[in-house]
């Protein structure tokens, strides 16, 4: 097998870029980490608007397109479909929607999410063509002035050298991150290597990260690989109010992405372990043709929480995949792991913290050993898009047709305290109509008493509209609005037994079966 040692840089430093001296001059106290050729990253923090939401940043905006006022905007009638801009005035996003007689659509209070509806400040990512003592002289200009910004060495070409296209590095590798922060402005790809091993020191000790103001992608993508290892190191992300970034597709901005961890595509028999991702939109994804990909015991922690429909843990069009013994933590309300449109699926062993779960138009599944709590107090209204409507494990169908079922065992959810200002309850279980042949067998639901006045309806633990949905063992207590129930089966064909609830609405009662084992 061959070794590979990234070769990458935690060097950092301050600089400050002056009008008098250039914008193409960066003047740092320590220029030592440094050399000509070098690329760095100048976060964003040091300008006139401090690097806040609704600012320009050393690097420029997202988006990149302006207008002194929505009246200028209005006048130009040219751009692509979907193209995003800004009004330097207001701040405010809107996006060009021709084809649909829109014309610039407004993205405050459009429902698009928090992170698309004001101009965001950019880092600056270049590259030092000249150093006298500790001035360098950067390839790209800055777009404003910049006091005692942060500077980190870029390590995103580095590692794209050895994992990229061309990199002479053969099958059967081993590609190993030492210890330390590294900073990358890019997503790092990799394309047609199979049996690789990419792995840090361990998930504390070895951490990638997008610095504030920037944003690839993703850290890791690719697409034709077979049979890769991503294991043992962390991803720091800009998941947060202040400080991240979008990323798009050059040049015309039509559609924004949000910066995710590990995603790939068509890559069966991947693997991705003992990795930790905070503040990322997404830590892994495994998109169509990941067959039998594995994420085994990954870790995310969302310090505010991610305010629009990016899972954090997603498996799309793929047959056979696996997360095991996962976790997820977010400050407020967050989507949190999501299977679409897959086959023989299964999620066991998650610990699910404010993190919603939801699979989506799936085919024989299993959820197993899941504990999920949501805290009614940190919904994280109005940003949240997870509201009191929404169930804390969600099975869902958003495609035209009827799933082949799944299976959920021991299930264990909690809703600690109502949801302000109406003391509401959330639906421990939801599964829509379908989802058919739905089995339950050991469920635990704890959820607060109806309070009037609420705008939900108390302690439903489950509620059911399919078809031949089977429940066993299921405990849920606490009181409901009228004509609601802990457990409600309102498909066709429903059956509950062995059920500890106070109340149920719907299904057939079987008798509560009991087994005995002897030994002789």
């Amino acid at each position: 097998m061959t070794v590979v040692n990234l070769a990458v840089s935690s060097f950092s430093t301050t600089g400050t870029i002056t009008v008098g001296v250039g914008l193409n001059k960066l003047v740092v106290p320590d220029a030592s980490g440094f050399a000509v050729n070098d690329y760095i990253i100048i976060g964003v923090g040091g300008e006139l608007g401090a690097g806040a939401r609704g600012t320009v940043g050393v690097g420029g905006t997202w988006p990149y397109k302006s207008y002194p006022n929505k009246a200028a905007m209005d006048l130009d009638t040219t751009q692509p479909e979907g193209k995003y801009a800004y009004c330097v005035d207001t701040g405010d996003v809107y996006r060009w929607f021709n084809a649909v007689g829109y014309y610039w659509t407004p993205q405050t209070g459009s429902g698009v999410g928090y992170y698309v509806q004001k101009v965001i400040p950019r880092a600056l990512a270049t590259k030092i063509t000249g150093k006298s003592g500790t001035t360098l002289t950067l390839e790209t200009a800055a777009t404003v002035a910049t006091t005692n910004a942060t500077v980190y060495f870029d390590n995103a070409a580095i590692i794209q050298a050895v994992i990229g296209y061309g990199s002479g590095v053969p099958d059967n590798s081993e590609i190993i991150l030492p210890t330390g922060q590294f900073a990358v402005s890019i997503q790092m790809g990799l394309y047609g290597h199979h049996n690789w091993v990419v792995h840090g020191t361990s998930k504390e000790l070895s951490t990638l990260f997008f610095p504030e103001g920037t944003s690839g992608s993703c850290m890791f993508g690719g697409d034709g690989n077979n049979n890769l290892v991503f294991r043992d190191f962390g991803m720091l992300g800009n998941c947060r109010s202040q400080g991240y970034m979008m990323h798009f597709q050059a040049p015309n901005e039509t559609q924004a992405y949000y910066m995710e961890g590990i995603k790939f595509t068509n890559c069966p028999g991947m693997i991705i372990q003992d990795v930790k991702g905070v503040d990322c939109f997404k830590t892994f994804s495994f998109e169509a043709g990941c067959h039998g990909a594995i994420a085994r015991r990954v870790e995310a922690i969302l310090t505010e929480g991610c305010w629009i429909e990016v899972w954090q843990f997603s498996g799309n069009d793929c047959d056979n995949l696996r997360f095991i013994d996962c976790s997820m933590t977010a400050a407020t309300w967050s989507p949190g792991p999501e299977m679409f449109r897959t086959n023989y699926c299964s999620m066991v062993g998650l610990t699910l913290v404010n993190s919603f779960l939801a699979m989506n138009s799936d085919n024989y599944w299993l959820l197993e050993d899941i504990n999920s709590t949501v805290n009614g107090a940190e919904q994280g209204a109005p940003l949240s898009i997870f509201g009191t409507v929404s169930p804390i494990i969600d099975i869902n169908s958003t495609i035209d047709e009827v799933t082949g079922g799944g299976q959920m065992k021991n299930i264990t959810v909690t809703q600690n305290g109502t949801v302000p200002p109406n003391n509401d309850t959330v639906r421990g279980i939801a599964i829509n109509v379908k989802n058919v042949n739905v089995s339950v067998i050991g469920a635990a639901i704890t959820l607060p008493d109806y309070v009037p006045g609420s705008t939900m309806h108390g302690a439903t633990g489950l509620i059911s509209d399919a078809v031949n949905t089977s429940v066993a063992h299921f405990t849920c207590h606490g009181t409901t609005r009228a004509g609601w129930a802990n457990l409600m089966l309102g498909g066709a064909n429903g059956t509950h037994r062995c059920a500890d609830v106070d109340s149920v609405v719907g299904g057939t009662e079987l008798p509560c079966r009991t087994f005995a084992i002897h030994c002789a």
